[in-house]
């Protein structure tokens, strides 16, 4: 099985909005965070937030974006990375031009 290695972009727009959402998300919860701590691979509940927190900066960059992620995809998010890795599976492209 050839499965398809995706490139996480970290100065893309998509993956800066995700960390400014997030950071928005731990403010919100008054949990304070170093902005270095927020690296792609790191468990989020490790943080602080909960699952439903992961799934409010979801939906803001859904929003944000205008796409609508199927649930199939995001549910199992726990990562910057893996919330990243989903806008792309659900068709996100980033605008070359921007």
């Amino acid at each position: 099985m050839n499965k398809e290695v995706i490139e996480i972009d970290t100065n893309s727009i998509l993956y800066t909005h995700l960390k400014e959402r997030t950071l928005i998300e731990f403010n919100h919860w008054g949990i304070d965070i170093d902005e270095k701590e927020l690296t792609p691979k790191i468990n989020l509940k490790d943080l602080g937030l909960d699952s439903l927190d992961i799934v409010m900066v979801i939906f803001e960059t859904e929003v944000d974006f205008g796409m609508d992620i199927p649930e199939e995809i995001w549910k199992n998010c726990k990562t910057l990375e893996d919330i990243y890795l989903g806008f792309i599976k659900g068709g996100y492209v980033e605008d070359e031009e921007d």
